[in-house]
Formats: structure tokens, C-alpha cells, sequence
């Protein structure tokens, strides 16, 4: 793949997904009797409230919440003795046996916009990332830019 073709799939996809409005807590995991308890690294630095929910996920009951930075995990595990624990970047909060979600809380919640374009920085730098931000009419100039940047270096190929 080009790293042309790279860039703008990478640029059209964070356009495709969009500014969305988030939901008032954005669910992280959930745990349910029966399941294996998972854990997942944090995406980014937030802050997860944990639930107790009813078999349907609705009734919301807060336990505990955690600020978790992006390197650390964030779940459900099994102690040695078989005890369920809630997990949250090294912390371990005992739990009976039941139906629970981490969430993470509106005020830190990261729009898909916001963490693309940060991941977009890390992969492939600045530029490609403010071009994500500016939109459409960047991304449909850039071919065009592109291809007149590279005849004027002498770099086509016909």
C-alpha cells in the first residue's frame, strides 16, 4: 500500500466516523455470571466508573471509579481463591458474584474524532492529523496537491 493510499484511508475513516455526541457514560466492559472475567487496556486517560447492573444491563448501581491512565487495565479478574475482583489499573475492588459494567464517565470521554486524530499523530505525525481535523475539502484538494508537489520534485511515474 502506498503511503499515499495510506493516508487518506486513515484521513477518510476519521472523517466517516465523526463528531458524535456522546452517550452519558460510555460503557468500557461488562461482566456477567458465567464469563470468563476480561480486562483491556485503558485507550486513553480517563476516569471509569464501576456499576452494579440487573441481568438486563439497565439498573445502574455505583460501586466504585478509578482515574486510569492509557498504559493501565481496566476490568474484571479472578483472585486465586476464585474471588471475583473489579479491576482498575492495579487496584482490586471484591465483588460478590453478579452483573457488572466499568464505564467511563462523560467528562473524560474522548469523542472517535478526537482519539482517531491522536492515534493519527502517533502513527504518521502532525501533518496528517491536522488534515483529518480540517475536512472534506483538504481531502478532496489533496490528491491533486500531492501529485503537483511530486511532478514539481520530478518524482512521477508515468
Amino acid at each position: 500500500m502506498s503511503r499515499f493510499t495510506l493516508i487518506a484511508s486513515a484521513t477518510l475513516v476519521a472523517l466517516a466516523g465523526g463528531c458524535r455526541s456522546s452517550p452519558r457514560h460510555a460503557l468500557a466492559i461488562e461482566y456477567h455470571p458465567g464469563q470468563k472475567p476480561e480486562t483491556f487496556k485503558a485507550p486513553y486517560d480517563a476516569t471509569y466508573k464501576l456499576f452494579a447492573t440487573d441481568e438486563a444491563g439497565l439498573s445502574l448501581t455505583p460501586i466504585d471509579q478509578s482515574s486510569i491512565e492509557r498504559r493501565y487495565h481496566v476490568g474484571f479478574v479472578r483472585q486465586p481463591d476464585g474471588a471475583l475482583v473489579g479491576y482498575a489499573g492495579g487496584r482490586k475492588i471484591s465483588l460478590p458474584e453478579g452483573h457488572y459494567r466499568w464505564q467511563i464517565t462523560p467528562e473524560t470521554r474522548v469523542s472517535r474524532a478526537d482519539f482517531l486524530c491522536s492515534r493519527i499523530v502517533e502513527v504518521l505525525g502532525i501533518p496528517v492529523a491536522i488534515l483529518v481535523r480540517i475536512g472534506k475539502p483538504i481531502i478532496e484538494a489533496l490528491p491533486h496537491a500531492l501529485y503537483g508537489m511530486a511532478r514539481a520534485s520530478g518524482s512521477t511515474s508515468r
